[in-house]
């Protein structure tokens, strides 16, 4: 009896606020599909079939996983798909060579394809994550440092997709 042998699709994410568009290679390279998702549970578990759906997803390559891809990572890592650290393209060599997000998810699941990418994602949990939540040593009854605190991380992005405001 003969077992087909199931390809490993490589996922390459370019992140954003608002939406991360993903792009998916086979081990030869060739691109297999692109797609943008919202930046939230529903949305990664969307990108999650659908980059599934082309072979054993095994790796990916995001950007910003502490920042905007840091709730992507978790969700991928929670899935058991070992996530690297994609660092973002140079921008002179991205205006010489053509701007789009596309490009860069692409270019993103190539630089893990070639092993340009082999940085690990720092565990988004513990203290650190903590401060997005609870700012450590502000004083509750102080306004003025609850006001300021408010003010400045009014516009940065949560890591968990479900208590971003957007």
């Amino acid at each position: 009896m003969k077992y087909a042998l199931e390809q490993e699709s490589i996922l390459g994410v370019d992140t954003h606020l608002d939406v991360h568009v993903a792009a998916v290679i086979n081990q030869s390279g060739q691109l297999l599909g692109t797609q943008s998702v919202s930046t939230n549970t529903a949305g990664y578990f969307q990108l999650f079939q659908w980059a599934s759906a082309f072979g054993a997803l095994k790796r990916a390559g995001v950007e910003g996983t502490g920042t905007y891809g840091a709730g992507l990572c978790r969700f991928l890592c929670d899935k058991g798909i070992m996530v690297l650290e994609v660092n973002r393209p140079d921008r002179a060599n991205r205006r010489l060579n053509g701007k789009s997000d596309s490009l860069d998810a692409e270019n993103a699941a190539r630089s893990v394809l070639s092993g340009v990418s082999k940085a690990i994602p720092k565990q988004q949990s513990g203290a650190r994550e903590a401060w997005w939540f609870h700012p450590a040593g502000e004083p509750a009854s102080d306004q003025r440092s609850g006001a300021w605190i408010r003010s400045h991380t009014a516009h940065l992005p949560s890591p968990d997709p479900d208590v971003s405001d957007h």
